[in-house]
């Protein structure tokens, strides 16, 4: 069979009849074509999200990094199985039923059948219990998959039920991350990542999802699987119910620097719910039909739409987390159905696992055309308006107040996740243009964003050893906000590697003197190495542990260069010992050197 003939069968269904050879040469043709296309796709979306990319793309990268892993896993597995363990278990089966007639008059093996025949007859009054169980478990008649179905559902509600528990706390953690998260978000610049994810919530809308809902349950219906239309229907079905209760119960507000505000509750997110359960639905009814190959790229579209909701800001991250639980409770509860027996009986099994007839291609290419539809709707949306970032809200005090004043703030810095790390070291009272023209005089640098290709470029020059002055560093978060700015210089001024590195971070505080100056406060650290992070599984910065030394040597140049002066330190915290994000330990004194600007604020 010649590859143009291939090429017709696969769009076309024809010809409706091949003989075995030929229908085993078309399976590969069609492997090797998928295989093709994803690299592709793969290799395109990869050099856009890279090219400038800025740290929102990171996720994206990484959950292709996962999926590429449990591919890779699956195949691994069932190589294994294949290859090794059934044999394995084969002869292991003919070794025991050798051993079984070798010693079927040993005493005690006669003494075993006797125990175990009386604990049958004590067993037989638990039977009824016992054959529920039995076929609850059974997967040859799909009670297993009910049960699956059934255990799946019951979780995604209760996960949905702990983060209305969050949600309705202010002061939970998770919500913390929630105003965390969003902050980062909204400080991050324009970059091709903002307008792949604008394209993605454009094809998350109502329109393009009722599109996609309808092509592919036609194409299912005119496939000859109408259950399968009657799945996918369904399953988004039940989710945009799910969702319309819970934005009426919980009527959580969005967030009010976001791209967009809508006018619909924020929890749950009803795009994140939407695109999930029909990726969900979807891989679902596909899978019903013998073909499993769908999953990978259907969850893969449905939780990205979710995601760039967050990432957006239209919603809070534990908004999209919510509506992807939606979207599993939808699926748990539609295939809880379709897999119990009394569907089975009134509607009949189905051909569900037999190999898809030539009327598959119908419900493939409505597959293709929805797809396109949606792509095609994101990509001619237009961009979103970039989020803006909430202005702080300053508290205008006295200089004699400045110290009651910080000790009432949290001086921590924490993760993105909410981990305590080093206290500000350093409190500087002036403008940020003095405290720039500082840091210039000092030889110090300001820090570049944190993007993609600037991390890869960072991460070659400490492969390379050279000099990097100004590599981007981790966000860091005071209370809620991301550090305003970083700076930073090399150990060894003779050797300015990029692998051992002075730096600190800024953050304004919501706090001003009454002469008009802003209050900064600043942790610094000393990077003296570069080692592989168990914790992270990536190479990362070691910290000196005496953190007070960097304070002190970063306040004696902010000084020397005659902008700032020193006053009285004040303490923050008690002494404390602690560990950053990557688990390097620091200790301090608990003490912030003061510094003031000399010349009026502007």
């Amino acid at each position: 069979m010649s590859p143009s003939r291939y090429f017709a069968a696969f769009v076309f269904g024809l010809p409706p009849t091949l003989d075995p050879v030929e229908e085993r040469g078309l399976r590969r043709f069609e492997r090797i074509l998928g295989l093709i296309a994803t690299a592709v796709v793969a290799v395109l979306a990869l050099s856009i999200v890279v090219a400038g990319a800025d740290l929102l793309a990171v996720p994206i990268v990484f959950l292709a990094i996962v999926e590429l892993l449990v591919v890779g896993i699956v195949l691994v597995a069932r190589y294994v199985v294949g290859a090794v363990l059934v044999p394995a278990g084969a002869v292991a089966v003919r070794l025991a039923a050798r051993t079984r007639v070798a010693v079927a008059d040993d005493p005690a093996v006669v003494a075993m059948r006797s125990a175990r025949a009386r604990l049958a007859v004590r067993l037989r009054r638990l039977r009824p219990l016992g054959g529920w169980v039995r076929r609850r478990l059974d997967p040859s008649a799909k009670g297993l998959g009910t049960t699956m179905a059934g255990m799946v559902a019951l979780f995604a509600g209760l996960g949905l039920w702990r983060i209305a528990g969050w949600v309705g706390d202010p002061g939970s953690s998770p919500v913390a991350f929630d105003v965390r998260f969003v902050d980062m978000a909204t400080r991050l610049g324009e970059s091709s990542t903002h307008r792949l994810l604008s394209a993605l919530s454009a094809a998350g809308r109502t329109e393009p999802m009722v599109a996609t809902i309808g092509l592919l349950a036609v194409g299912a219906w005119f496939a000859g699987r109408r259950r399968g239309a009657i799945v996918i229907v369904a399953t988004s079905a039940v989710s945009s119910v799910v969702v319309t209760v819970l934005k009426a119960v919980a009527d959580r507000a969005r967030p009010r620097f976001g791209a967009s505000v809508e006018a619909s509750a924020s929890w749950p997110s009803g795009h994140s719910a939407a695109a999930l359960a029909l990726a969900l639905g979807l891989s679902y009814a596909a899978w019903r039909m013998g073909q499993r190959r769908w999953f990978v790229v259907a969850a893969t579209v449905g939780l990205l739409i979710g995601y760039s909701r967050a990432a957006l800001t239209v919603h809070w991250p534990t908004d999209v987390l919510a509506g992807w639980l939606v979207a599993v409770l939808a699926v748990g509860l539609v295939a809880s159905i379709d897999l119990s027996e009394p569907w089975r009986r009134r509607f009949g099994a189905g051909h569900h696992s037999t190999p898809p007839p030539p009327g598959w291609r119908w419900f493939a290419w409505s597959g293709v055309m929805a797809g396109s539809l949606a792509i095609a709707v994101g990509l001619f949306a237009g961009s979103m308006p970039r989020p803006v970032a909430v202005s702080i809200t300053l508290t205008e005090i006295e200089a004699s107040d400045l110290p009651t004043a910080l000790s009432g703030l949290d001086m921590r810095s924490v993760t993105l996740w909410g981990r305590a790390m080093e206290p500000a070291g350093i409190v500087v009272v002036g403008d940020r243009t003095h405290l720039e023209a500082a840091v210039v005089e000092a030889g110090w640098s300001l820090a570049d964003d944190l993007t993609t290709a600037r991390l890869a470029r960072t991460y070659l020059h400490g492969v390379v050893g050279t000099p990097d002055l100004a590599a981007p560093v981790t966000p860091s978060f005071m209370g809620e906000r991301m550090q305003d700015f970083a700076i930073e210089r090399p150990a060894t001024p003779g050797s300015p590697s990029v692998r051992a590195r002075h730096h600190a971070r800024f953050w304004q505080l919501p706090i001003r003197l009454s002469n008009g100056c802003p209050v900064w406060a600043a942790t610094a650290s000393l990077d003296d190495r570069v080692e592989w992070n168990v914790r992270t599984m990536l190479p990362n910065h070691h910290i000196d542990p005496a953190i007070d030394v960097e304070r002190d040597l970063i306040a004696a140049e902010f000084v020397s260069g005659g902008h700032f002066v020193a006053e009285e330190a004040t303490r923050i915290l008690p002494p404390t010992l602690g560990t950053n994000a990557a688990g390097d330990p620091f200790f301090t004194d608990g003490m912030a050197a003061m510094l003031a600007q000399v010349e009026p604020c502007g």
